[in-house]
């Protein structure tokens, strides 16, 4: 009984694992659009205009296309 239960533990410590690195990949890549976006909003904000941001948001829903 107890190493049933040590294996189930450790089946459950392994899935963990794997959640929790697929949450940090998640999270690295959630930071890189952040990044991207604020380098398109500092480019708008310097050059006041509005067809650096349609660049910006094409761009940028292309990268978000590539994740999903």
């Amino acid at each position: 009984m107890e190493k049933e239960s040590q294996e189930t533990l450790k089946q459950y410590l392994i899935q963990f694992r794997k959640e929790m690195i697929e949450i940090k990949r998640l999270l690295h890549e959630a930071n890189s659009l952040v990044e991207e976006c604020k380098k398109g909003f500092e480019a708008i904000s310097k050059t006041g205009n509005p067809r650096v941001a349609d660049v910006f948001l094409e761009e940028l829903n292309k990268e978000l296309n590539d994740i999903q």
